[in-house]
């Protein structure tokens, strides 16, 4: 169990996994703003590419963009 912790942990912290995340908040940012969008608008478009990613840098790009839109939106 640990080890599959730490493995998670160090694919986030890569420079792939850094990328994904502020990526992520930048676009959650951007559509929270947008009138009529959200953040699952773009987490539902973006969820035929994420079927040959990483499943741990694919949740952390959706927590990003789903933080981003929360902090982005009024």
């Amino acid at each position: 169990m640990w080890q599959h912790i730490l493995e998670s942990l160090q694919a986030l912290c890569s420079w792939e996994g850094v990328a994904y995340i502020v990526l992520g908040s930048i676009v959650g940012m951007v559509f929270g703003a947008l009138p009529g969008l959200a953040g699952g608008t773009i987490m539902v478009m973006l969820q035929p590419i994420t079927y040959k990613m990483d499943p741990v840098l694919v949740l952390a790009l959706f927590v990003a963009i789903h933080i981003g839109s929360t902090s982005g939106g009024c």
